[in-house]
């Protein structure tokens, strides 16, 4: 984008001061600018860091027929024989006409926002599917949930377009441009995948375990059943559980912890994590880490 003008345009003042006299220039205070996704501020900025997306050219070309005066300040020298007052004004004739260039450096701008929001995302969900090893398909059982990631191309023209404005109309908050994620597994690129057999099972009983503890059971196996782990991918079973206590649903129950057997939220999910570990046992994966009870238990056997 560019700007014309034929006269000079003051753009910015200091304070510089002399003994005998002060010239006065000003400078425009910076402002911090909050970037926004759907009105919630996700970063921050300054117009100071943005200013400097906006590189500026001037251009002196000579035209006899263009003439302009510029008053100039000059101090005045003070002496016995001319008690003057402190500065007076001198005009000088210029046949130079200047044009003012300025250019957005949009490319700058994404890497700008690469650094600033590398990470402002929300992930998609993919589908949970049950599989059946007669007919050798998946069935899904929850649905998938789109993402949403930042348009890092489309926010910065945005930042663009405001930057070819006078800086004191630039706003006080921008809103940054999302689009959807689509990398989620779902019903429909489900096939994909490869996902062809049962290749491990894991088996615990829990018969005769207090109301609570069945509970807790029923409740955490929830979270991990229909969950797909892609290649090279690394499954947490902390990850994968969330928080656990009663805002999450879970009720009190006996726990191992610190060698002791005490109540706590959550009781019983421990033999959910063995069950699995046998499960990963007999398919062949590598355990990357884990972590066993103080003291065996009896669905250990």
């Amino acid at each position: 984008m560019t700007t014309h003008t034929t006269h000079r345009t003051l753009i910015s003042f200091t304070a510089t001061c002399a003994v005998l006299f002060c010239v006065p220039v000003f400078a425009q205070a910076s402002k911090t600018i909050d970037l926004t996704i759907n009105g919630t501020v996700v970063a921050q900025t300054s117009s100071a860091d943005l200013n400097q997306f906006v590189i500026k050219h001037t251009l002196s070309i000579h035209d006899p027929s263009y003439t302009t005066e510029i008053e100039k300040f000059q101090p005045c020298i003070i002496s016995d024989l001319n008690p003057c007052l402190l500065t007076h004004t001198t005009k000088e004739a210029y046949t130079t006409r200047r044009i003012t260039t300025s250019d957005i450096d949009e490319p700058s701008i994404v890497a700008f926002l690469k650094q600033t929001i590398p990470a402002t995302r929300t992930k998609s969900i993919n589908a949970k599917f049950q599989f059946n090893p007669e007919t050798k398909k998946l069935t899904v059982i929850e649905d998938h949930a789109h993402g949403t990631v930042v348009d890092i191309r489309k926010s910065a023209h945005t930042i663009a377009t405001i930057l070819t404005k006078p800086q004191d109309q630039w706003p006080k908050s921008i809103e940054l441009s999302v689009m959807k994620d689509d990398t989620a597994i779902t019903a429909q690129n489900v096939h994909t995948i490869g996902i062809k057999e049962k290749i491990g099972t894991g088996k615990s009983n829990f018969a005769g375990s207090p109301r609570n503890r069945i509970y807790n059971i029923g409740h955490a196996v929830k979270k991990f059943h229909g969950v797909l782990i892609a290649p090279d991918e690394e499954f947490s079973f902390v990850e994968t559980l969330g928080d656990v206590d009663k805002s999450t649903g879970y009720k009190e129950e006996l726990v191992i912890k610190n060698n002791e057997t005490i109540p706590e939220y959550g009781g019983g999910i421990c033999q959910i994590s063995t069950t699995l570990f046998r499960a990963i046992l007999n398919t062949g994966l590598k355990v990357t880490e884990r972590r066993n009870h103080a003291y065996p238990v009896s669905y250990y056997s």
